[in-house]
């Protein structure tokens, strides 16, 4: 790995997003923005959150989940090329659990569901690589201390 290349990964990275709350927490309702307007005045609401009634809207946990999936569907991809390995196709799929505990509501859940096409690559070696970007994965790392349980699914698709 050249010095240029190497340097692309020791950046400090900074994003943002905002949100703009009207109203209760009932009938009240937000926009979020993200810096890269990939979110521009994309509806969320509470009503979003616990019943899943407004199609268009989203919630916090769907958006952790969204940032957990592509985080680590990317950490996995640099694994692998470590290995000098390029995958056809990695798909993640996250589920996050907001339970209300005896403390108030608390995200304490998360489900990977993760699988490859992978070619010349082993269930194993998958597993194995999956491991290591756990210890890798930045929005994993961060979340993983708070959370009660993380189930993870790997399955190799050749």
């Amino acid at each position: 790995m050249t010095s240029t290349s190497k340097n692309k990964y020791m950046k400090s990275i900074t994003r943002n997003a905002e949100a703009d709350w009207k109203g209760n927490l009932d009938q009240g309702h937000g926009l979020v923005t993200s810096g890269s307007l990939a979110l521009h005045k994309h509806p969320f609401s509470f009503n979003k959150r616990v019943d899943q009634g407004d199609k268009e809207a989203t919630n916090p946990e769907e958006l952790i989940a969204a940032a957990l999936s592509s985080c680590f569907s990317m950490a996995l991809a640099k694994t692998l090329q470590d290995e000098d390995v390029i995958p056809q196709e990695l798909f993640v799929t996250t589920d996050v659990t907001l339970n209300i505990t005896d403390d108030g509501p608390k995200v304490n859940e998360v489900k990977l569901d993760i699988s490859g096409m992978i070619g010349g690559y082993t269930q194993e070696q998958l597993e194995k690589a999956v491991a290591t970007t756990q210890e890798n994965c930045p929005i994993y790392k961060l979340l993983a201390p708070g959370l009660d349980k993380i189930d993870i699914t790997v399955s190799l698709r050749n």
